[in-house]
């Protein structure tokens, strides 16, 4: 607008003079690309009539060049990182190692608060560790000789407990077949006196008819006791063997085949003396069959004394039983103390629990006193305030002395390496701006210097007041240079055409929406008059508007429109 303003000042100005000087007309065609001169021709050859109604202009050539659009926008300097350093702890600042304005590192030691009093509590906490430590090596060595002699005693008594439940068992299991065996003993022995009694009495009473009948009686009786008793032996050998077969399965308890071969043994006891019963009574039967009745009544009497013998040896048996109740109530005595003794070595494995509480307690201890090393040590580094991020610290609000709290603001850093350009751009332009559009930044507070840039994002929303939107641009090859919050401007390059027609920018001019130009042609009087061309703008720069449709190279606009300009107005071109 400034350029225009001045364009129509000059343009005045000459046409003041041409009224005072009576209209003398400047001659000369305009050159390529540029405001014609005074000594340029006109098209087709000749020079301009002097008149006084020729109005004064500058001349601009329709010319062939790349066409860049640039958007011009304006804004500050921005951070993407703005660090306010405080302390994690409290405590007295005892250095401080930057300035405002200065420039520092990332990591680089910026305060440092005393340490002692939390070294002292380092060295109290490793102190405590050691201490710990040497409680859960005894500990442990502890409850290892505990649990070792623990668990040997338990397996000691329970391997007791064992042998005296085997001992009592076997106890009972005797006492039982010392006693069916003496029963059996004594039961056979009164038969026999009885049979043996029989015998005499029938030797003495009985004559030789009734001695015979009585004799095959007896006899008869006996092989029939004798084929009972074998019936009997022949079961229980079979009970026998087949519960030895079940317990070799794992089937049936051991006391059952002990239980089975008792009878069994029984059974054969039976037997033979159903077999000398037998062998008796037919000694008996032929003794009568011969008819020596003294001889049959000193047998008799002999076997009478026989088995009476039998039956007190039998009796006397009785004292076996009583060794064998006495073996028995001893193994309970002794199955007594075993379980005592087991008892006693489970009490044992309790005080290895004991022990083991006592490990997890000193192991307790320990980890505390290394949470406790970990926390102080986490604490003094703490204590060293070191930067962040690289940057120049804007404020600083501590000194050597001060004590400072975790709520205390002690620096303000600012990444100068994330400095970004913003701008506030109008709606009717943010269309043509994209991510990755290049574009020249310079910055006010370093005049002279220029950076290049590229378009970060446009973000998507608008203010409310102004209805601009936001625009990012990363500055290129400029860390550490730009000051944040700096003014800056930006010329984005948003389009590009090479060998576009152009002319310059203010040459076009707007009607009710319309674009514009003055065209130079030739008037009838073989001067210049001013003709109403309109044009298709494209891409318009700082200096040119791209031709898209309307005019040709080689012809020639006026420069600056004017309010006194009409179609077919007469024109002289102007010296600039």
């Amino acid at each position: 607008m400034k350029r225009i303003s001045a364009i129509l000042g000059m343009i005045v100005t000459l046409v003041a003079a041409f009224v005072l000087l009576g209209g003398k007309k400047a001659e000369g065609p305009a050159q390529a690309g540029g405001v014609m001169n005074a000594s340029a021709k006109a098209p087709g050859g000749g020079g301009a009539p002097k008149g006084p109604q020729a109005l004064p202009v500058l001349a601009s050539g329709v010319l062939q060049r790349e066409m860049r659009q640039i958007l011009e926008v304006t804004g500050s300097l921005r951070t993407d990182e703005d660090v306010e350093i405080g302390s994690r702890i409290e405590g007295k600042v005892v250095a401080v190692n930057a300035k405002e304005g200065d420039r520092v590192a990332a990591g680089q030691v910026l305060v440092r608060l005393d340490d002692r009093e939390l070294r002292a509590q380092l060295a109290r906490a490793r102190a405590m560790l050691s201490a710990a430590e040497a409680r859960l090596s005894l500990a442990h060595n502890q409850a290892s000789f505990k649990d070792t002699t623990a668990q040997s005693d338990h397996q000691k008594a329970q391997a007791g407990l064992t042998a005296a439940k085997s001992r009592l068992q076997q106890a009972q299991t005797n006492l039982k077949l010392i006693e069916t065996e003496t029963r059996l003993r004594v039961e056979t022995a009164q038969s026999g006196v009885r049979v043996a009694r029989e015998r005499l009495s029938i030797a003495k009473e009985l004559t030789r008819t009734q001695e015979l009948k009585q004799a095959q009686l007896a006899v008869d009786q006996m092989k029939a006791r004798l084929g009972q008793a074998k019936v009997d032996v022949d079961n229980a050998r079979q009970m026998f063997e087949r519960r030895q077969m079940l317990f070799k399965q794992d089937a049936i308890a051991k006391e059952e085949v002990d239980e089975a071969e008792r009878r069994f043994k029984s059974m054969q006891a039976e037997q033979r003396v159903a077999e000398a019963d037998v062998a008796a009574a037919e000694a008996k039967l032929d003794l009568a069959k011969e008819g020596s009745r003294g001889e049959e009544i000193r047998i008799a009497e002999g076997q009478t004394v026989a088995a009476e013998r039998a039956l007190e040896q039998a009796l006397s048996d009785e004292r076996r039983k009583q060794v064998a109740q006495d073996e028995v109530n001893t193994a309970k005595a002794n199955l007594l103390q075993a379980e005592a003794a087991v008892k006693s070595a489970e009490a044992g494995l309790v005080q290895t629990k004991i022990s083991q509480d006592d490990i997890n307690s000193a192991r307790a201890s320990r980890d505390q006193a290394k949470a406790d090393i970990a926390f102080y040590m986490t604490q003094l580094e703490d204590l060293v305030i070191r930067a962040p991020v690289s940057g120049v610290v804007s404020t600083r609000t501590v000194n050597t002395g001060e004590m400072v709290t975790k709520s205390s603001r002690l620096m303000t850093l600012v990444a100068l390496d994330t400095v970004y350009f913003e701008a506030m751009v109008p709606e009717l332009d943010v269309n043509l701006l994209r991510p990755g559009a290049t574009c020249d930044v310079t910055v006010d507070a370093l005049p002279g210097k220029q950076f290049k840039g590229t378009v970060r994002e446009v973000i998507p929303v608008a203010d409310r007041t102004s209805r601009s939107f936001r625009v990012r641009v990363a500055v290129l090859g400029s860390k550490n240079q730009l000051p944040a919050n700096g003014y800056a401007r930006a010329r984005v390059f948003v389009g590009t055409r090479p060998g576009a027609l152009a002319v310059t920018k203010d040459a076009v001019f707007t009607e009710s929406g319309d674009k514009l130009v003055w065209l130079i042609a030739e008037g009838e009087d073989g001067g210049y008059v001013a003709k109403r061309q309109p044009v298709s703008v494209g891409l318009v720069d700082d200096r040119y508007a791209e031709i898209t449709s309307g005019l040709e190279v080689g012809q020639r606009v006026i420069a600056a429109g004017s309010p006194a300009i009409i179609d077919g107005t007469p024109i002289s071109i102007a010296t600039r």
